[in-house]
């Protein structure tokens, strides 16, 4: 069974890693001679981004400035030490709590231990740390230096932090789905909430008043040049839906009995689609009737529940014209034992469909843009499968099923590795995939297996040699651990538990596959993985 990753447990060894590690001297935010030498990017915890060494102050990444990727835990290290502030690159990495890649630009002063909210808000607010200790007390964190918070030394602290920092992440959502830059809404949103915090003295979260006063400064400020909205009727009356749709969140979290159940509210981005809507159908530019949907808000608790796609059981079909699948319970096939299929083998999967069901609108009512990868192995072989799609958008249907569809444009990287070791890979990716590798039916996604074996052949041509090596992987029988992931999408499994069916979050992970026509450097897919053995006899 995959469980689902400890974020408490991540985050306390990323703290004593770092705290061994770093070059700094701990007080990050006043040590004018300070460097860093490792430290830890957290949100939650974000895995695969690019950091950065900002000499020249710019806050964007040039071609001169020292880089490091963080770890799976979040960690990273520079190979000489950063005198300068550290900057995560925008739109890289995963929060490995919500398994999708943060919408802003993560920033601390030199010498920091940790690269998060509230070194970004110190950062950009322009406060003294003195002033920004206040503020790290009125959100509940204690008079504390950012740049030495551990924002999971314990689960009241960390529910705290995620409340704090849920602000900023679904006012950069609500910019991304109304079409706005939400990099510049974080950065704006971050400078506000500091400054209105330190304006708004107090526990926030008892006091309604000083809340909805910060929520209305980070949202003005946010929603002020990021392009999403056309008027100041708009940013208005969009900061007036932000403010309640957040504060049922903030509150949420805060109030959580476990971190379950404040990582649902965290990961929940609700909000983003009910205020495009509002812009689309003409809300935002009445005042009446956004004071109507204002009070609808206040009501909708769903804004602070799990929003997610469950894998209930795989369909494997064996023919173009086989109507009957040979269904695999997710229960099963997320065992030890995995699950069996007798008289298959890759090479006579046709297709594959995916049975799901969904909490809420996890895809909101425009669906995603996200990447598909699959890894198949072979248990004691060296015998492997890989292949990614860059562009599938994900939607709904109007009966909440999910559909895949191959968008205009896509391509298809490959590799593969036969039982005597040989890799076959393109020398570059396979461009304009055909529409037919996914389609939709019975109420579900469809994988066209045999497409995309047929254009790795393809692709392949007439070295028969490879073709050999290549149908030697396709025809082997065996136990198989196989991975899949689709990015940006909370993504759970239906485990049999007792009498009843619980859908499980599943852990972050990546599929690593090697760029096309060069082994040694790899494209990192990650997500929500779902991790299952299937044993072909």
């Amino acid at each position: 069974m995959i469980l689902q990753r400890s974020l408490l447990a991540v985050s306390l060894s990323a703290a004593i890693a770092t705290l061994v590690a770093c070059g700094g001297s701990g007080a990050a935010s006043s040590g004018a001679t300070a460097s860093t030498t490792s430290g830890t990017l957290f949100d939650g915890a974000v895995a695969g981004a690019t950091v950065f060494c900002d000499t020249d102050g710019s806050g964007t990444l040039t071609g001169s400035e020292q880089t490091a990727v963080t770890g799976d835990d979040g960690k990273f290290t520079f190979a000489t030490a950063c005198t300068a502030d550290v900057v995560s690159k925008e739109g890289t990495g995963v929060d490995v709590t919500t398994n999708q890649a943060p919408r802003g630009s993560f920033r601390a002063v030199r010498g920091s231990l940790y690269v998060t909210p509230f070194t970004t808000m110190l950062a950009h607010s322009g406060l003294t740390l003195v002033e920004f200790q206040a503020v790290m007390n009125s959100l509940g964190l204690g008079s504390v230096d950012p740049g030495t918070f551990n924002p999971a030394v314990d689960n009241a602290t960390l529910r705290k932090a995620m409340a704090a920092a849920k602000v900023l992440n679904d006012l950069a959502a609500i910019v991304s789905a109304a079409g706005g830059d939400p990099a510049a809404a974080f950065k704006a949103a971050a400078a506000a909430l500091a400054t209105a915090v330190k304006n708004n003295p107090g526990d926030l979260s008892a006091d309604d008043t000083k809340l909805n006063a910060v929520l209305d400064a980070a949202s003005a400020a946010a929603f002020a040049n990021s392009g999403a909205f056309a008027n100041a009727t708009q940013k208005a009356n969009a900061a007036k839906l932000a403010r309640e749709a957040i504060k049922l969140s903030y509150k949420a979290i805060r109030s959580a009995a476990d971190n379950k159940a404040a990582e649902d509210a965290f990961g929940n981005e609700s909000s983003s689609d009910t205020i495009n809507k509002c812009k689309g159908d003409g809300t935002l530019d009445d005042d009446t009737k956004t004071n109507t949907k204002s009070d609808e808000i206040k009501n909708d608790q769903n804004i602070a529940k799990a929003q997610y796609l469950a894998i209930d059981s795989v369909g494997l079909f064996s023919s173009p014209s086989a109507t009957t699948p040979t269904l695999l319970t997710a229960d099963a096939l997320a065992s030890t034992a995995g699950a069996t299929v007798t008289g298959m083998t890759l090479a006579t999967i046709d297709r594959l469909q995916l049975n799901t069901h969904a909490q809420g609108t996890p895809l909101g009512s425009s669906g995603k843009t996200v990447q598909l990868a699959v890894e198949v192995t072979q248990t004691g072989s060296s015998r492997t499968l890989k292949f990614q799609i860059d562009k599938v958008q994900l939607g709904q249907t109007g009966a909440g099923n999910l559909e895949m569809v191959v968008k205009a444009g896509a391509k298809l990287n490959y590799y593969a590795k036969s039982g005597a070791r040989v890799e076959l890979f393109p020398a570059k990716a396979i461009e304009n995939l055909s529409p037919n590798v996914l389609s939709t039916a019975n109420g579900g996604p469809v994988l066209n297996f045999a497409t995309i074996i047929g254009a790795v052949s393809g692709d392949l041509g007439n070295n028969t040699t490879n073709q050999a090596l290549l149908q030697d992987l396709l025809g082997s029988q065996g136990t198989f651990k196989v991975k899949v992931i689709v990015t940006d999408v909370d993504l759970r499994e239906a485990i049999v538990s007792g009498n009843s069916t619980v859908d499980t979050k599943l852990a972050s992970g990546k599929i690593s596959i090697p760029k096309p026509g060069d082994t040694t450097k790899t494209d990192d897919v990650r997500g929500a993985l779902f991790d299952a053995n299937l044993t072909f006899n």
